[in-house]
């Protein structure tokens, strides 16, 4: 009798292994996803969306923009979204560009010197949309500020500022 559950356990442990080796011989490559009916998932699980849609998020979600658009941004804010799309050339904050010397029209300039020792107050600025090619020129610019974000966004006090959508190139110049 022993003899025979040994037998009967040996042949059911080989009919499993048997059914188990023909499944996975059967089945998917592993990582992919299981194919076939495989039933409805769970509440709160993914599949099918809710009939009706997803409905309304709650409030403080983002979904449609409120009426009227987005509001007006709070004074001094610079406008045009992410990254501002203010600075020389476009819009600005509330502030006007001062420069020791300013180019307003296409020039080729070799070996001129600009300075600027005020606070506020860039070197040289140029205001065209035209081309100035500057060529070993020297710009000094001393004179600190306290403009903040209009010196880190907007060029107020720089050594050299381009702006109007000139192409400037500088080429064999020194600039401190």
């Amino acid at each position: 009798m022993n003899m025979l559950k040994k037998i009967l356990a040996i042949l059911i442990s080989l009919m499993m292994m048997t059914g188990a080796v023909t499944a996975f011989a059967e089945g998917n490559p592993p990582g992919d996803p299981p194919t076939g009916e495989m039933g409805t998932p769970p509440d709160g699980m993914p599949g099918e969306p809710p009939e009706g849609g997803m409905g309304t998020p709650p409030d403080g979600i983002p979904g449609e923009p409120p009426e009227g658009g987005m509001g007006t941004p709070p004074d001094g804010a610079p406008g045009g979204g992410f990254g501002g799309n203010a600075g020389p050339g476009g819009r600005t904050s509330s502030f006007e560009y001062a420069a020791a010397t300013e180019m307003t029209e296409a020039a080729s300039v070799s070996g001129e010197t600009y300075t600027s020792e005020t606070a506020d107050e860039s070197a040289l600025m140029v205001n065209t949309d035209a081309e100035v090619s500057l060529d070993n020129v020297t710009v000094t610019k001393t004179g600190s500020s306290d403009g903040g974000d209009n010196c880190n966004f907007y060029g107020l006090n720089a050594a050299v500022l381009v702006m109007g959508g000139s192409t400037t190139t500088i080429t064999g110049a020194t600039i401190t």
